[in-house]
């Protein structure tokens, strides 16, 4: 086995283990785990929502490095193309989640804190 198809598994399985406790909404709002867009901090509600969606779309990503990882080592653990293929569709994963968090964002309740001050 090739130490990019070690990479890869082990990236894989990092987002899901990572992506675990925001499922299971075991992160209280913080400023350094989860996923810190605006709208997640209006509301423990919202952190939990928004938490708990990007936290699934971030365990399929790991699965889908798992499941490229897996088909390529089956396919052949030499072919070239195919490392190019799973790492554009990795990426297709990464933006994905950026996208789905930024929808799901949209559709929760409240404004984004006002960060100016009165004058």
């Amino acid at each position: 086995m090739t130490y990019h198809l070690i990479i890869h598994l082990c990236v894989g399985w990092l987002l899901i283990l990572v992506a675990l406790p925001l499922v299971l909404g075991w992160v209280p709002m913080n400023r350094w785990y989860g996923v810190k867009l605006p709208k997640a901090y209006v509301s423990d509600e919202n952190w939990i929502a928004l938490n708990a969606f990007g936290g699934k779309l971030l365990m399929m990503a790991g699965a889908v490095i798992l499941l490229m990882t897996g088909l390529r080592f089956v396919i052949h653990p030499e072919w070239k193309r195919f490392l190019w293929v799973s790492m554009c569709v990795e990426l297709s994963m990464v933006f994905a989640v950026l996208v789905g968090c930024f929808w799901k964002a949209s559709t929760l309740p409240g404004k984004k804190r006002d960060t100016k001050k009165n004058r």
